[in-house]
């Protein structure tokens, strides 16, 4: 009995301190990998929403432009886009007619030549009015 205890083979301490050495330097770099490629993910995901946004500002403000529609303001009134005071932000309504919860318009300095009028558009976070995206808009009135 005796001998069996001594002939068994089994591992040192030494080797179990350097196979879980080589696991965790196999395993962070692959963890590291993980955690970059989600942080992109996110960020990509934020620049998708903002772009949509975008395209449904654009289509607002050609929209009231062409048509003469009011646009709501976020204090509760409305507004006229030739009209429009520096740093009005404004209401994105959807084309289901819903309000976007995250995200408000500003449209400034529209300037009217030749038949067309240009504005420039900042799209902004709702809670703290930081400047997401700008854009310059030109609309062909005629």
């Amino acid at each position: 009995m005796i001998r069996r205890l001594k002939s068994r083979k089994g591992f040192s301490l030494v080797e179990m301190i350097l196979s879980i050495t080589l696991l965790a330097m196999v395993t962070i770099p692959v963890t590291m990998g993980f955690a970059s490629i989600s942080a992109i993910n996110m960020k990509t995901r934020k620049q998708i929403e903002i772009n949509s946004v975008a395209r449904t500002v654009q289509q607002i403000v050609i929209e009231s432009v062409k048509n003469g529609h009011e646009i709501e303001n976020t204090t509760g009134g409305v507004a006229k886009l030739n009209s429009l005071v520096d740093g009005t932000n404004l209401k994105i309504i959807t084309s289901s007619g819903e309000e976007n919860k995250k995200y408000i318009f500003d449209a400034t300095n529209p300037i009217s030549s030749a038949g067309t009028i240009e504005y420039t558009i900042s799209i902004k976070e709702k809670k703290d009015s930081k400047v997401l995206k700008n854009f310059k808009l030109i609309i062909n009135i005629n």
